[in-house]
């Protein structure tokens, strides 16, 4: 019996590590990790609790590969969303919305993906910001006229 040391064996046994280490108790410790970049991370989620973004995703069999390439985001970037490890900027939770409308033909709101608290956080850091022209057609198309409109208003006082 040969034991080589092949890339096929490797890629198994690091699948196997994955696997394993996917399967946390839920009673395990929550995992804490320092910022990195520049949109708060919640460390207050547990791992075992999927955030809305993530229970979407799988309850309507979405690929996360075909969100990504749909909303115009790295699958990095929605790991880390849909893990609860980042929070949505609001052009981000804009483009999701349009992205998992098109993928599912299905009506899709900002409050199926992302709690309540993180899009009025979004809004909140948005204002005073200059929006392009895309941005505010997305934005629109995502959060209503009106709620565009009240941003916009609120950012020029």
């Amino acid at each position: 019996m040969s034991h080589e040391c092949t890339r096929r064996s490797l890629l198994q046994l690091l699948g196997i590590t994955i696997g394993a280490a996917a399967v946390i108790p839920a009673h395990a410790q929550q995992l804490v990790v320092e910022p990195s970049g520049d949109e708060p991370i919640e460390t207050d989620q547990p791992l075992s609790d999927p955030t809305r973004l993530e229970r979407y995703i799988r309850s309507h069999g979405i690929k996360p590969a075909h969100l990504a390439r749909e909303s115009g985001y790295s699958r990095q970037h929605l790991l880390r969303l849909r893990f609860g490890r980042m929070r949505p900027s609001l052009t981000c939770i804009a483009a999701l919305v349009i992205a998992l409308r098109r993928l599912t033909n299905k009506r899709v709101t900002p409050e199926d993906l992302v709690e309540p608290d993180d899009i009025h956080l979004a809004w909140r850091e948005a204002r005073g910001q200059r929006f392009e022209e895309h941005e505010q057609e997305e934005l629109r198309a995502a959060f209503g006229r009106r709620t565009l409109r009240a941003l916009l208003n609120g950012a020029r006082s």
